[in-house]
């Protein structure tokens, strides 16, 4: 390792920075350490914290032993000092990479943060305090940086290979700089050594002067550079941790530094459409630019061109643009340009569009070097706007309905309680009106389930357009919906005549004809119409009052509007009777299980689904129309006992029939059973008097659960995992928002809801909601299953997405368990539907 008089002094500026990279190693650890204990084991932290110092310690008396004895005359001796140097900042290195991937192991959100962050951070740090001896920098550099980038590959999740590209980027530009900085340090020493020659050589105050400007030139760049890195690294580390709602003003922020250091009037972010076609999304300009009304880039052939094949087109004047690019050309003298640059945006090997620099005032040029970091901002910006998109779907999925982007019931319920309390407030009086269209099930059967969606949706667009401004329409399913009209209290109408004029137009416009796949068809619509505020009536209860009276006004004959009227003497017999019919069935054993196949790629049978079926004497009854009977009945519990334990014997029989299969049996549990104090222990009753191994029963729950105390959630469900049972959330993604519970609870199985499986090929909006259910259930390693597969189209496309279990009447319709009587399916079962 033999060096000239030049490297020697850049090793002497290594020591002169050495109590400061001591310091540094010394502080940084500790400090890291207060925001990370709450995660992190305290003893990870104190060997992490441990070996940073021992290793800086090391490397510092290193250091003060070359600077007290010189080593100057032996080369032997220098040579082996350096190399022990060298090993030892190798050490360092791996002292922060290695520990920062043990820290991120542990961390999450926020701390995971801030260990990325402090790693960019000793990274770039690190380069005043090595960068004067270059092999030193780069010995500290990889080992640090090498192995977090390893560890986000190896996490196979979309955001950490984008975080991983970005550090690959950033370790790179880190070298870059530190080698220029070295040039620099390098040239500077030498410019004083030929110094302090110039009288001895003769030379003129004029070339001393050039090589001074040479060196602010490369000075400068350095700055620009590294003001560049810097905001790449805020980037990065900033959109991480942004909120949905936050990452619109981050990207303007982003901009903003963008076009600042590019020298540019204007910075914009151009997406492109599902055409030739696109949008300026983002946009930041001077106050002189003002912003750019000129944003139709489609006759720009030549640079459509360019960016779509994921290459810059750049100029510094318009001198620069060839000769066939006449559009570009014209565009430049049309907005007055001096320079302009498209740099296109990259997602996932896709060209999404370009981030664009608009220079009016000066002529810019943009070397290749800085046009390659400008790529990589403007990848962390449309992926953070990506990110956005698919949150704000899956948000507003669960707000709305996903065939007529209706509100769903649990918005419309938050604009009936907002409602309900400013007319209380006010004392005025609003309405709801529950509709339901008479035969919708012959159109479905006569026209196809194809042209029913279609209908439903006209229906939607027609309630949409036909109300009044501040009423509200919200489909609650199949073919119900309910409208709220918010203010019916006029001074000069009674509130019941102002509603009935209300309701009659709304069924004149439904009952309007449709023209659908070349058919006419006309509807009527069953109306029933509460108002609110009103005695006993809670925000609650008005849906369920205006559900009885369109009953009623169905039983009247439809296409009728019927208010609902009290009266209590008739409700509570008909409770009653439901008890009794229900207590009954229990009593008489009419309770049966249909089962529907879960099956795998080869169609292989994995799991089999018991579905609870009441076999009355009018017929098969299913669940809906009768849980919720059973649940204002308070016999919702006994059912409940009843499916656990008839769901273990009718495992043990047929486990008895065919001891050799392998196959997992899944049973629904209401939210109500599964809270219920010794649930587990009545499992593992159930379990032991079949003489079952637990690992054969899956429990389907809803993620209603999940609003409820997780804490309390994920005890009762480690002890259930404990007997072996298997856990499933059914019908995910329609219901609680949060996806929190999905990293606290100990869950096997996801179950995609059938509305989202529906329509997957050729609705744009599914597609991506189905990708990011898949992207969340691999990260936490989750089994998914698809629900309501109808054919073959869809089957293929889950499977070329990663979906590994399948259910649907693609697979065979729903059958009976030991069956042999013939079955009749019936909708409901005579007045056990409550009017």
């Amino acid at each position: 390792m033999k060096l000239n008089s030049t490297q020697r002094q850049l090793v002497d500026l290594l020591c002169e920075h050495a109590p400061i990279a001591l310091l540094v190693n010394l502080l940084l650890p500790i400090l890291a350490c207060i925001p990370l204990v709450h995660e992190v084991p305290a003893s990870v932290l104190l060997f992490w914290c441990g070996a940073v110092a021992a290793v800086a310690l090391a490397r510092f008396f290193l250091l003060w032993s070359y600077q007290d004895f010189g080593f100057s005359d032996g080369e032997e001796k220098y040579s082996k000092w350096g190399y022990t140097y060298l090993g030892c900042t190798v050490l360092q290195g791996m002292a922060w990479g290695i520990g920062a991937v043990v820290l991120l192991s542990y961390t999450t959100g926020f701390n995971q943060t801030l260990v990325l962050l402090l790693i960019a951070g000793i990274g770039a740090g690190a380069i005043p305090l090595l960068g004067a001896l270059l092999s030193a920098y780069t010995a500290f550099l990889l080992p640090t940086t090498v192995p977090v980038i390893i560890w986000m590959l190896s996490e196979g999740v979309t955001h950490y290979w984008v975080l991983a590209g970005i550090g690959s980027v950033f370790t790179w530009v880190c070298f870059l700089g530190a080698k220029r900085f070295n040039d620099i340090l390098t040239k500077t020493i030498s410019t004083g050594v030929k110094a302090e020659l110039v009288d001895e050589l003769n030379i003129t105050n004029e070339e001393l002067e050039d090589s001074i400007k040479v060196q602010q030139q490369v000075e400068k760049e350095l700055r620009d550079r590294a003001k560049l890195e810097q905001v790449i690294t805020t980037l990065s580390a900033g959109f991480v941790r942004l909120s949905c709602d936050e990452i619109e003003n981050g990207v303007d922020r982003a901009l903003a530094k963008l076009g600042s250091f590019a020298q540019a009037d204007r910075c914009y972010i151009y997406l492109f459409g599902e055409e030739d076609g696109g949008s300026v999304v983002h946009q930041w300009y001077t106050p002189e630019a003002g912003a750019r009304d000129d944003t139709d880039f489609s006759q720009l052939k030549y640079t459509m061109s360019l960016v779509k094949r994921s290459r810059t087109f750049g100029v510094e004047s318009i001198s620069q643009i060839p000769v066939e690019a006449t559009a570009e050309q014209e565009m430049f003298k049309r907005n007055k340009l001096k320079s302009w640059y498209c740099v296109p945006l990259v997602m996932d090997g896709e060209t999404r569009g370009f981030l664009s620099f608009d220079a009016l005032e000066n002529e810019v040029k943009l070397s290749d070097e800085v046009i390659g970091l400008l790529r990589v901002a403007g990848t962390t910006l449309v992926n953070a706007l990506e990110r956005k998109r698919v949150e704000g779907l899956m948000q507003h999925q669960a707000y709305h309905d996903p065939l007529t982007s209706l509100p769903n019931r649990r918005l419309f319920m938050e604009h009936i309680d907002r409602t309900y309390e400013e007319c209380r407030r006010r004392k005025g009086k609003a309405a709801v009106l529950f509709l339901d269209i008479d035969y919708f099930k012959t159109v479905n059967d006569t026209l196809g389930h194809d042209s029913g969606d279609v209908l439903l949706k006209e229906i939607a667009t027609r309630l949409k357009e036909g109300l009044r401004g501040q009423d509200i329409a919200s489909r609650l399913g199949g073919d119900e919906f309910v409208v709220l009209l918010t203010d019916v209290s006029q001074d000069s109408v009674d509130p019941t005549q102002s509603t009935l004029s209300l309701a009659q137009r709304v069924q004149s416009i439904l009952s309007e004809p449709y023209f659908i796949n070349g058919q006419t068809i006309k509807v009527t619509v069953s109306m029933g119409v509460a108002l609110f505020p009103a005695r006993d009536t809670t925000a609650a209860n008005v849906i369920t009052h205006a559900d009885a009276a369109m009953y009623k006004a169905k039983k009247t004959g439809r296409n009728a509007i019927q208010f609902f009227e009290r009266d209590t003497q008739r409700k509570a017999r008909m409770h009653l009777k439901t008890q009794e019919d229900l207590r009954d069935a229990l009593e008489q054993n009419q309770f049966i299980f249909f089962a529907q196949s879960q099956v795998n790629s080869h169609r292989d049978i994995v799991t089999e689904e018991l579905l609870l079926r009441w076999k009355s004497p009018q017929g098969v009854v299913k669940p809906s129309d009768f849980i919720h009977l059973a649940e204002d009945t308070g016999l919702i519990t006994e059912i409940d006992d009843w499916v656990l334990n008839a769901a273990c014997e009718t495992i043990r029989q047929q486990k008895a029939i065919d001891h050799e299969q392998n196959i997992t049996y899944a049973i629904n549990v209401s939210t109500t059973q599964f809270q219920k104090k010794g649930f587990e222990a009545n499992v593992a009753k159930a379990l032991e008097s079949a003489g079952l191994n637990g690992g054969f029963l899956e429990l389907e729950v809803t993620e209603e659960l999940f609003k409820k105390d997780q804490e309390v959630m994920a005890r009762r469900m480690r002890r259930l995992k404990s007997l072996g049972v298997r856990i499933a959330v059914d019908d995910f993604g329609i219901g609680y928002s949060s996806l929190a519970f999905l990293k606290h609870l100990p869950i096997d199985k996801i179950k995609i809801d059938r509305s989202f499986v529906q329509g997957i090929e050729k609705d744009s909006e599914n597609t991506a909601i189905v990708e990011a259910m898949l992207s969340i259930a691999q990260h936490f390693e989750l089994e998914v299953v698809a629900e309501g597969v109808e054919n073959n189209v869809q089957l293929e496309f889950l499977k070329s997405h990663g979906v590994g279990l399948f259910q649907g009447h693609l697979f065979g319709e729903p059958r009976p368990i030991e069956f042999n009587e013939p079955i009749h399916y019936t909708a409901a079962v005579g007045d056990y539907v409550l009017a």
